[in-house]
């Protein structure tokens, strides 16, 4: 800007793919906050050394509140390489988005009940697998001598959270289901699994093959 001269506004973010949000982010969104636009490009060795972690300790200093951080993949070299494809490896939806185009064929939900995303494919128990693991679980753990009413008050302000309609729509995003709960309710969903997943291997091997059979008549009726 020159000497003297008026502020602008900024122009409007033109980006080709969000991730890792449930909605575009729009400047209009964050106004009112310190905005920081870190721009990086993958596997950049100065990127990786130092830029994202100086936008993550950013990141962490300051609330929500306060200040937005955004990160804008901005290619400036190999840029037949760098598809969204690529960048988004680590994205979960990306793994629905591969069975979707026909790259990759899910063979069973491992969920309490079949998900929106893949209705048409069963879950584990319909296909005869009672006794596998029906989810899988996502907690915080703190050390084992940590003070009950540490753990209490950690286990509070993350329901806080949970709770938010905000976090859950991204954790919804991601297909996964936000749960609160007490820390007692966490535990006992642990021992269950190490329960179902011990005997699964222990005592249900030929069932892993009968999977297979199953899976192989389907693939041959769908050609």
């Amino acid at each position: 800007m020159a000497p003297g001269a008026a502020p602008s506004a900024a122009p409007a973010l033109q980006v080709a793919r969000w991730f890792n949000t449930p909605a575009p982010i729009t400047l209009e969104q964050v106004r009112g906050r310190v905005v920081v636009l870190h721009a990086f490009q993958m596997l950049c060795p100065g990127c990786v050394a130092h830029g994202l972690p100086q936008a993550q300790r950013v990141h962490e200093l300051f609330s929500a509140e306060q200040l937005a951080v955004v990160g804008l993949h901005t290619v400036f070299e190999h840029h037949a390489v760098m598809q969204f494809e690529v960048l988004s490896t680590n994205v979960a939806a990306q793994q629905l988005q591969y069975i979707e185009s026909g790259r990759l064929q899910a063979l069973a939900v491992g969920a309490p009940a079949r998900i929106e995303a893949l209705l048409a494919v069963s879950t584990l128990a319909e296909l005869g697998f009672e006794r596998a693991n029906c989810d899988s679980l996502f907690g915080i753990f703190a050390p084992a001598r940590t003070p009950p009413a540490v753990v209490q008050r950690l286990n509070a302000e993350i329901n806080r959270v949970l709770s938010g309609e905000r976090q859950r729509a991204w954790l919804r995003g991601a297909y996964n289901m936000p749960a609160e709960g007490s820390t007692e309710a966490f535990a006992r969903e642990i021992a269950a699994d190490r329960r179902r997943n011990r005997d699964l291997v222990a005592g249900n091997r030929s069932q892993f093959d009968r999977l297979a059979a199953i899976h192989g008549k389907q693939h041959k009726r769908a050609h």
